[in-house]
Formats: structure tokens, C-alpha cells, sequence
């Protein structure tokens, strides 16, 4: 009888040792399946996170651009450089007017200019007419653009708002001239006034004449506050 028990019982104390066991083996799926939630909610927090991170590095990245174009944008035409170049003397030119210019130009270089009246017109010299181009500048006087066949072939500069890059210009005084320039003394000019020929800027200064101005020659010391009266471009 109790041999006979012997199998049952050890059957029984098996089948208690498996019970736990088996509830470990239910247990791992569900706690795999945590497992796994959790590195679900991990890895959606952390896309989450480099989302938001991407988001920000790109919103600094369009700060950046912004800030670059603001950097990038045309600076403003300097006014005064502007005028300068309007009424800046130079070989051949005076302003935006040179030598060589035809009528139509002339006419649109004018309308770059405030206040200014295009006039055609003539001039005498030797006892003949010749066409010319006057441009007269409000309260500021006049450039008399002389024509050859319908091309500028000399400018007249009787201005003070134009000015060599030396700041040479009509009403500076004999003394500047002679410091900005070199020329061999003083000429016989138009109307038997005194003129300054500058080779090397293609210019001529006509002086206003005083007393020791005497038929083409200069007579004593040229007072140094004598002015410029107009400038000749060629």
C-alpha cells in the first residue's frame, strides 16, 4: 500500500514544483510586453525630443538667413558721393557731360540734374555762329556745351558747382590753382583775358585780370586771392 503511494506522491510534489514555473512562463509574455511599451514610449519621447531639437536648430538656422540678408542688402547711395560725381571735372568731362557726347545724350544726361534748363543755342567766334548747348543751373550759373557736327567738342564751365578732384573750380583763387597745378605761366585767352593751360588735365582757367594783367603779359606779382572765372574743358 504505501509502495504503491509512492508514485502519486512524487507525481503530486513534481506537479507542485512545475506550478511555478508555469506561472514564471505565463508571467515573461506580459512582462516582455512592458518591456516593449516602455521602449515604445521611450523611443517616442525621444523622437519627440529630436523633433522639438530639430525644429529648434532650424528656427535658428531661418534667424541666421534672415540675418544674412539683412547683411547682404544694398547699402544707400551716399548723397554726397552722388552730387560729387555730378559735378565732378575731370579729363574730357565736366559732371556727366564729355567730350565726344551727341545731342541725345547730352539732353538725357541732362535730366539726371535738379533745376536745370537745356537751352539750344549759338555762339561767335571769329565772326561765325556755332551750335551749342547751354545747361543753366538755378541761381548757380551755366555750361555751355559747344557742338561739331552734332558732337560736344569743348565745355565751358561758368559754375561754382563743378569742381576739379583737386577742388579746383570757378571762384577758387589764382593761388590754390597754382598749388594744385602745374603751367607754364599765363596766356592770351578769349576776349584778351588770362588762362591757365593745365597740359596733363586737359583743362584751361580763365583768370579774372587786374592791373598787372597788360596785353598778355603779367606785369608784378598776381595778388593770390585773384579768382577763377571759368574753366575750359577739351
Amino acid at each position: 500500500m504505501k509502495s504503491s503511494l509512492i508514485p502519486i506522491i512524487l507525481i503530486f510534489i513534481a506537479i507542485l514544483a512545475l506550478a511555478p514555473g508555469c506561472d514564471q512562463a505565463e508571467q515573461a509574455p506580459a512582462i516582455e510586453e512592458e518591456i516593449s511599451d516602455t521602449e515604445v514610449e521611450t523611443v517616442d519621447a525621444d523622437m519627440d525630443d529630436d523633433h522639438h531639437g530639430h525644429d529648434h536648430s532650424n528656427h535658428h538656422a531661418d534667424t541666421d538667413v534672415e540675418v544674412d540678408c539683412e547683411n547682404d542688402a544694398p547699402e544707400e547711395l551716399d548723397t554726397e558721393e552722388a552730387l560729387s560725381t555730378l559735378y565732378l571735372m575731370d579729363n574730357q568731362a565736366a559732371g556727366l557731360f564729355f567730350i565726344g557726347a551727341s545731342v541725345s545724350e547730352v539732353e538725357e544726361l541732362a535730366a539726371q540734374y535738379p533745376e536745370v534748363q537745356l537751352e539750344h543755342v549759338e555762339f561767335m567766334a571769329e565772326g561765325m555762329a556755332y551750335p551749342a548747348i547751354e545747361l543753366v543751373f538755378d541761381n548757380s550759373g551755366k555750361v555751355e556745351l559747344e557742338l561739331s557736327y552734332d558732337t560736344v567738342s569743348r565745355i565751358t564751365v561758368d559754375s561754382y558747382l563743378f569742381e576739379t578732384e583737386s577742388g579746383i573750380g570757378v571762384g577758387s583763387h589764382y593761388d590754390e590753382l597754382s598749388q594744385a597745378y602745374d603751367f607754364d605761366g599765363l596766356s592770351w585767352g578769349d576776349g584778351g583775358n588770362p588762362i591757365a593751360v593745365v597740359e596733363d588735365a586737359g583743362m584751361s582757367f580763365i583768370i579774372e585780370p587786374g592791373e598787372w594783367w597788360q596785353g598778355a603779359d603779367v606785369e608784378g606779382d598776381i595778388p593770390p586771392e585773384t579768382e577763377v572765372t571759368a574753366i575750359i574743358v577739351w
